[in-house]
């Protein structure tokens, strides 16, 4: 079934592409990826408002939308693929050979990251499971979560319709495609050549923190090729090219609120003459805007009042919009403070090295000084500045953090290149600095090995036609690849809890013991705040709640109408307050819980009363992080 959806996507997005006349190849592609994702994005909201979010009708819907495309098949038209010039062809064949490695190094990897664990790939079970788009809640964390725009976690939905675990971790991946042929085609429309556009382009799919997230569980690499996507599209001056900018733009604000800064920042571009006509699918694309693009914005409005719940919104005094997080006061001059010490001292491992922020910052003062006469490249490296500026007013500094700002590195990368229009083959050294600074030296050998499988079929291919030689030579590459992943897949459930437990120790080992033991699965309450992905099982079969201890049915924060100091105050005071043991243990019973997993971080009222009734608990798992008991009811 996943296949089937998979290839009316593809073919689907494949038409959309051709039948809108796109000259360009690279257009044409990046096109492609801005179809494939809006589909994903519109048919699952649609059906999972109407809980009925099951790949069979996504297939329907696909299917519908192909036979919708049918009667414009005359206009479809595939665009001309230029011959890549030699030295372009070897370039390019050695950057690839970078992301495949990359690519096989992570095969193995089970999902790492925080935010992946903690809410990216959960909400996409939750979707999963529930076949609605409703509000996945989290407790014991941060709240702000359930109420984060939806979009990246839809995409991840998509994927765990696979089935295939370890390539979850690809979903941004298809993204660096997207951002790194935009940013080639925006250099070229700022007067940049096609080597130096090549290798801006190849830059910023090669430094650190944008290659790490297109194998990582987030979704800031999809912030950033969406928003470098439609401020290409914006530039065109052609009206039916605002149809793709707005649908990039839709995609842009429904994956993360952060988004709405560089969204805003994109209007400016929008003020220009085009030649032609707006076609019907203009008006089809803002539509999908306001519905799609915002309908996170739309909901937290509808369910809590507040589109940007649980933040509270004022305007001085005046409250906009009551929320659940009361934020500190702290003037400009002290964020300004705390984001430059965040900007200049790493935190996180795939943030740059001080080293390279200084040279990313020391070129982009240059390249704004050599700009200040040439209106359109003034314009874009102004998005800098006003970025991190915006980002620092707006944004509570209890969320900062380098990753945020990543729509900024196709700024740097232009800006990297800049001084050496004139001397192109100096930015060499460059590009050797960015290659050197994102991979460690026992991996240099790995990729040119790599290289070297790929770079025949790539130089075939730029200087001969195709012959029968190029066809083996390509089918024994790809062959290589297949066999990875194919490998990975049989190995890949025997390894990852030995990696699970030398990233997070003692709660790895629970992850293990869940899924060893859930069998075909199992009814789990959770107390305390937990990494849940790996705790939903194997294949995703355990159900997972939080039992309220005041009421028999668990409810959504704001249905609570309190409000706390964030992040000063606990935020479990919202809802955890008047604990009734009788309501809880009704709960339990309702939901039908089996197991009940408790974190020893704190001393959790459930504990007390699972001590104080050993007749309806039993422990059946217990180390320094948390414990599992059965429930014996």
């Amino acid at each position: 079934m996943f296949i089937l959806n998979l290839l009316f996507f593809l073919l689907n997005s494949f038409l959309l592409a051709g039948i809108f006349g796109i000259s360009s190849f690279i257009e044409f592609i990046c096109s492609f990826i801005i179809f494939f994702y809006s589909q994903i994005l519109t048919f699952s909201i649609i059906l999972g408002l109407l809980k009925l979010l099951y790949p069979q009708y996504l297939l329907i819907f696909s299917v519908l939308l192909f036979f919708l495309i049918l009667p414009h098949i005359k206009k479809f038209k595939l665009p001309e693929i230029k011959i890549i010039p030699k030295k372009i062809a070897i370039a390019l064949s050695f950057v690839i050979s970078c992301h495949i490695l990359r690519i096989i190094i992570g095969l193995p990897l089970p999902p790492l990251e925080t935010d992946g664990l903690l809410y990216h790939l959960p909400f996409a079970v939750h979707y999963y499971k529930t076949h609605s788009v409703s509000l996945p809640n989290l407790y014991f964390t941060d709240i702000a979560m359930t109420y984060y725009p939806i979009g990246g976690e839809i995409f991840y939905f998509f994927s765990l319709l696979s089935n295939k675990e370890f390539l979850l971790k690809y979903t941004q991946f298809p993204f660096l495609i997207l951002g790194s042929f935009s940013l080639f085609l925006l250099s070229k429309s700022f007067g940049f050549s096609d080597f130096l556009s090549f290798f801006i382009s190849s830059c910023f799919s090669l430094l650190k923190p944008v290659l790490f997230e297109s194998s990582m569980c987030f979704v800031d690499l999809i912030m950033a090729a969406t928003f470098i996507s439609t401020l290409y599209f914006l530039r065109k001056n052609e009206k039916k090219y605002l149809s793709f900018a707005i649908l990039s733009l839709s995609i842009l604000f429904s994956v993360k609120t952060l988004s709405i800064i560089f969204g805003l920042l994109t209007i400016p571009f929008l003020i220009q003459k085009r030649k032609g006509k707006y076609s019907k699918f203009f008006y089809v694309s803002i539509f999908h805007f306001l519905f799609f693009g915002l309908f996170s914005y739309w909901r937290n409005l509808i369910l809590t009042g507040n589109p940007f719940y649980p933040a509270e919104i004022k305007i001085g005094k005046f409250i906009l919009f009551k929320g659940a997080y009361e934020y500190p006061e702290i003037s400009i001059l002290t964020k300004i403070k705390m984001l430059s010490k965040i900007l200049a001292f790493s935190s996180l491992h795939i943030d740059p090295s001080f080293n390279l922020k200084i040279i990313l910052l020391l070129f982009f003062l240059i390249s704004f000084a050599l700009s200040f006469n040439k209106k359109d490249i003034f314009l874009f490296y102004l998005i800098f500045p006003v970025s991190i500026f915006l980002y620092c007013f707006l944004i509570p500094p209890h969320y900062y953090q380098i990753r945020h700002l990543l729509p900024v590195y196709c700024i740097l990368s232009i800006s990297l290149f800049h001084p050496f229009k004139k001397w192109e083959y100096f930015c060499i050294p460059v590009f050797l600095y960015i290659f050197f600074s994102s991979f460690k030296n026992i991996f240099i050998p790995k990729i040119f090995i790599v290289f070297f499988i790929f770079v025949i079929p790539v130089y075939v291919v730029s200087h001969f036609k195709k012959t029968l030689l190029y066809f083996i030579l390509l089918l024994i590459s790809l062959s290589f690849f297949i066999f990875e992943i194919e490998k990975t897949k049989f190995i890949y459930e025997k390894i990852k809890f030995e990696f699970w437990k030398v990233f997070y120790a003692e709660e790895g080992r629970i992850w293990e013991f869940i899924q060893r033991n859930s069998g075909k699965g199992k009814n789990i309450a959770y107390v305390g705040s937990f990494f849940i992905y790996p705790i939903y099982g194997d294949k995703i079969q355990n159900n997972l709640f939080y039992q309220s201890i005041n009421s028999i049915d668990t409810l959504p924060i704001f249905k609570y109408r309190k409000k706390i100091k964030f992040p000063d105050e606990n935020v479990e005071n919202l809802y955890r307050n008047n604990p009734n043991f009788n309501l809880w243990l009704y709960g339990l019973k309702k939901k039908k819980v089996e197991w009940i997993l408790v974190k020893k971080d704190k001393d959790y009222i459930e504990k007390r009363w699972i001590e104080e009734n050993p007749e309806l608990f039993r422990c059946i798992f217990s180390n320094s992080y948390a414990e599992i008991y059965e429930f014996l009811f």
